[in-house]
């Protein structure tokens, strides 16, 4: 049996646009959420952390930033 395959119709356009769309959101919630996870661990890095290990609450933000690029990779 042949399939059909499609060319470039318009509700194939719509589809890639509400994909780009959709993961666009992601992109830019996960932005989000690692600048505040970032600002608190800055907070908390200041103060020594909250074992009074400043090192550690930096390697914290290094470690948040390694994930976050993990899960846009993923994405894509």
């Amino acid at each position: 049996m042949c399939k059909k395959v499609a060319k470039n119709t318009p509700q194939l356009h719509r589809l890639s646009d509400l994909n780009f769309n959709f993961f666009t959101e992601i992109f830019e919630l996960a932005m989000l959420w690692l600048e505040q996870s970032e600002n608190f661990l800055k907070i908390e890095s200041r103060s020594g952390g909250s074992d009074g290990d400043f090192l550690g609450a930096l390697f914290k933000i290094q470690k948040i930033k390694i994930r976050f690029v993990v899960i846009v990779i993923k994405f894509l």
